[in-house]
């Protein structure tokens, strides 16, 4: 709750450490990505859409990224009335329509596609629903008394990128609809031991601290963002990425 309060007043218009001193600014080489950097918090945005904000621990040049204080805020839900003897969970995500089964279709403005095939892991994470090929994941009467108030969840689009982190009343007869905000807007999750987890090591890179390095393991890939100077705030930069980010905070 504390750190959830934290949150609150900074995107409230608080004076944060951040603000109070200027913050360090990095682009990424082709403009699709930013990272930046105060005493106590970073932000970043990544080519890929990945987004976080947060505080962090340094080891050497190495940064260790904690909590995305902002991983519930890339959806929407919206609740519908449904069968009164269970709780459902579905999702609409952004799909642009190029790529296989899209060959030579020139529009790719992003459309909302209801997701066939959607997993939500709870308790942390040492339960999972995968749903049919309807796209619904359903509690019924026995699973909704094992559950507290709230589902705490993540929920995935199998097969695709969408993903959030949710807190879902528990509410017989409810159905529960996830709408992503954004093509690409997706929280950069890092926690240890979780399915789905991955941990790129990030780190200060050169003399003075010129750049900031992301590097994948598995793949071998490396972003690179270069120090471009001062900012005013960490949160005012990533509001200029996704400012639908910071509505419905209280999923």
């Amino acid at each position: 709750m504390k750190s959830l309060a934290i949150a609150f007043f900074l995107l409230l218009g608080g004076v944060s450490y951040c603000q109070q001193r200027a913050c360090l600014l990095y682009k990424e080489t082709q403009g699709e990505g930013f990272v930046c950097v105060s005493d106590d918090t970073i932000a970043f945005v990544l080519p890929n859409g990945e987004y976080f904000y947060g505080t962090y621990n340094a080891q050497d040049s190495v940064i260790i990224t904690q909590d995305n204080l902002l991983s519930k805020s890339n959806h929407t839900i919206v609740t519908i009335e449904s069968d009164p003897s269970v709780m459902e969970i579905e999702i609409l995500f952004l799909e642009k329509q190029f790529g296989y089964g899209y060959v030579n279709n020139p529009d790719t403005t992003p459309h909302l596609k209801r997701a066939e095939r959607i997993i939500v892991l709870y308790d942390y994470d040492k339960e999972s629903k995968v749903s049919d090929a309807t796209g619904i994941i359903s509690f019924n009467h026995e699973e909704l008394n094992s559950l507290k108030d709230t589902l705490s969840c993540f929920a995935f689009v199998d097969g695709w990128s969408f993903r959030t982190e949710a807190n879902i009343p528990v509410v017989y007869g409810n159905k529960y609809v996830i709408k992503q905000k954004k093509y690409g807007m997706n929280p950069f999750i890092i926690k240890e031991g979780r399915p789905y987890s991955y941990a790129p090591l990030v780190y200060f890179c050169c003399n003075e601290k010129e750049n900031i390095v992301f590097k994948y393991n598995k793949s071998g890939e490396i972003l690179k963002f270069h120090y471009t100077g001062q900012c005013h705030s960490c949160i005012e930069e990533l509001r200029k990425w996704y400012p639908d980010l910071f509505y419905d905070l209280n999923y």
